[in-house]
């Protein structure tokens, strides 16, 4: 798009972050200025996420599995390592792919978030587990199983902009079999993308159906492929996108209240551990941009915790 069209845009729409600040002056009243983007949905999920692998990390049978280098993966002073597990990266990550947005003046009207499945990609915790072990063992640490699950990702969404973190829906209630191979049998693990996805006048009725036909397996419960919402509060949207893979689903796509087992949040620790963020963090079109941005601002610049001296 170029700049005069944008310009066009950007008088009759508020940017994304004019709306977000907007929401969070309503939870935050007294606040005149808000000097970073910090919501109450991030602190809330980094708190919770947190305090579960806490007491993972804790638990006795699991003490001599669990080396300095894996806690240091989750501890506030290395988040600028940006390893996917790690909590505390949630909130700068929030705030960067924010300003990113607001640097690029995305129209408000023209977004949508999305979240994109496929049931060819489902998986099962068994699996995971020799996974695990695979990478833990082996002398390449190259993890070649999410590099083609971000293509058929990417192949789907081919032509528009979007950006989008890959997450693992967990369901306590439904397996996962392979009559080929019972031995892959267990828990189902399903890969998917959240994120927000744009084009000039936002997404039409055409769009969502090409969408949808790209990953037209869908998943299970007659769930679509790629399922389309919009964006209401900016602030969760993105918020929701960053979050970790640690509570479980229902059968139908939604979180449960309740976080997982800690023997499976054990395991997609150690399955997911070594991933940096940017892996999982991928984007098309104008969100190639963006994701640059948001990284480029994380690495060099956002200074969350340092006190300025006196």
């Amino acid at each position: 798009m170029d700049n005069r069209i944008r310009s066009e845009h950007l008088n009759n729409h508020h940017s994304l972050v004019e709306i977000f600040n907007n929401n969070v002056a309503k939870i935050k009243q007294d606040r005149k200025t808000i000097k970073s983007i910090r919501s109450v949905y991030a602190k809330g999920i980094v708190n919770r996420h947190t305090e579960l692998l806490e007491k993972i990390m804790g638990r006795p049978q699991w003490k001599d599995k669990i080396t300095p280098t894996d806690r240091q993966v989750i501890v506030r002073d290395t988040w600028r390592e940006l390893q996917f597990m790690n909590p505390h990266r949630i909130i700068p990550c929030q705030e960067a792919t924010l300003r990113a947005l607001e640097a690029y003046q995305i129209p408000m009207r023209d977004v949508s978030a999305f979240t994109v499945i496929d049931r060819t990609l489902e998986t099962s915790n068994t699996i995971f587990q020799r996974e695990a072990i695979e990478l833990e063992t082996s002398d390449n640490n190259v993890d070649r199983d999410f590099d083609l699950i971000k293509k058929k990702f990417q192949h789907g969404l081919r032509g528009y902009n979007y950006i989008a973190v890959m997450e693992f829906a967990i369901f306590d209630k439904e397996t996962y079999e392979d009559k080929n191979a019972p031995e892959n049998d267990g828990w189902l693990i399903a890969p998917h993308l959240q994120g927000l996805i744009w084009k000039d006048g936002g997404l039409l009725k055409e769009d969502i159906k090409h969408l949808r036909s790209m990953f037209r397996v869908g998943g299970r419960w007659n769930a679509k492929g790629f399922k389309r919402d919009r964006v209401y509060d900016i602030t969760g949207s993105v918020s929701y996108m960053h979050k970790l893979p640690l509570f479980a689903y229902t059968n139908t796509y939604r979180h449960t209240s309740k976080p997982l087992p800690q023997n499976i949040g054990y395991l997609m620790f150690q399955r997911l551990k070594h991933l940096p963020f940017e892996k999982l963090f991928i984007s098309g079109g104008e969100g190639k941009n963006i994701r640059t941005v948001t990284l480029n601002y994380l690495k060099d610049f956002y200074e969350p915790y340092q006190k300025k001296s006196a």
